[in-house]
């Protein structure tokens, strides 16, 4: 499956397909140090969402 890239006003924006089933309505968004784009639920804490950000290979949030 893949997605496009496309910009809205100055952001730019990555569809979820309909066959991904989304729970949550906020997403904290990291990076992989091989460019991979990480999208994980909010969690209560940034400790717990820095735990399952690890888990899937992301070492540190995006920094804007």
């Amino acid at each position: 499956m893949s997605v496009k890239l496309r910009q809205v006003g100055t952001s730019k924006v990555l569809t979820v397909p309909s066959q991904i089933r989304t729970d949550a309505t906020e997403y904290s968004v990291f990076v992989s140090a091989d460019g991979a784009i990480v999208y994980i639920p909010q969690q209560e804490t940034d400790a717990n969402t820095q735990e399952i950000a690890k888990k899937h290979g992301v070492l540190s949030s995006y920094q804007f």
